[in-house]
């Protein structure tokens, strides 16, 4: 790969790990609307673990404007629009 051809790529692959971020991020929301407290301590630890974080530490973040690639507007997005 030339030189010349490196910004594009780069730009192509950064627009498509934000497509990919912001579709994780939807599911991984709709997930924990879906899941019930009591179906959480039910759970294995290691998904406790991951949606424990992202609940507490990885949503806020997104939510408060703290994450380099999502804008907090990603909180109203719908099926629709990561579908897109």
């Amino acid at each position: 790969m030339s030189p010349e051809d490196q910004p594009a790529v780069l730009d192509d692959m950064f627009e498509k790990i934000n497509t990919l971020d912001g579709i994780s991020v939807y599911f991984l929301r709709r997930l924990l609307k879906q899941t019930t407290e009591e179906e959480l301590a039910a759970a294995e630890w290691q998904f406790q673990s991951v949606l424990g974080w992202a609940k507490n530490h990885l949503l806020p973040r997104i939510d408060a404007g703290l994450y380099r690639r999502l804008k907090p507007s990603c909180t109203n997005d719908t099926l629709e629009m990561v579908a897109g």
